[in-house]
């Protein structure tokens, strides 16, 4: 008995070795850094979903490139990194109120991709409501070093007071 208990043991910490050894962590060869602020008005359903759009929102793709001295041949992938939806500066408000949200880069076309979601967010007060990022590579997606960015907000309760929200984004940039 001892001796199988023995084998199973050896064999996880193969395994578990194995895994760490051959996890590959690509690091971004550039983050661009870029945000958007919208107003919510007070007393709005929780019934329905709301969308704030922010054309022209710049998101400095070729500028941050050529400053690196890098072509965009030298990009394989363009991703949402972070988003932080919080207060706007010098505002001190409770984001208790939402309970989804949804960041979309929209298509001239009118094609929207998800760049960065939280579909429950926690019940309770909170200063900063931290979103999971998804996969979509958007290098071709827009021009000019500029984005339409659409926030869908759902909401637990009404909001209690017209608010001024901004929301905070990182973009990672993997290559060669």
């Amino acid at each position: 008995m001892k001796l199988h208990f023995m084998k199973v043991k050896h064999i996880f910490f193969i395994l578990i070795f194995t895994s760490l050894v051959s996890c590959n962590r690509e690091t971004p060869i550039i983050e661009l850094r870029t945000f958007v602020e919208f107003t919510v008005p007070a007393g709005l359903s929780t019934i329905e979903s709301h969308f704030f759009v922010s054309e022209n929102t710049p998101i400095p793709f070729e500028l941050q490139l050529q400053n690196a001295s890098l072509d965009t041949s030298a990009v394989d992938l363009l991703v949402a990194g972070t988003g932080f939806l919080r207060p706007a500066v010098g505002r001190d408000t409770d984001l208790g109120f939402i309970r989804s949200v949804n960041v979309f880069l929209v298509e001239e076309n009118g094609r929207r991709n998800e760049l960065l979601f939280l579909d429950f967010v926690p019940i309770g007060e909170k200063q900063e409501i931290s979103l999971l990022n998804s996969i979509v590579d958007i290098k071709d997606r827009f021009m000019d070093d500029r984005a339409t960015i659409e926030t869908r907000l759902e909401f637990n309760t009404p909001p209690p007071t017209t608010t001024d929200l901004r929301l905070d984004m990182t973009f990672a940039v993997f290559g060669e």
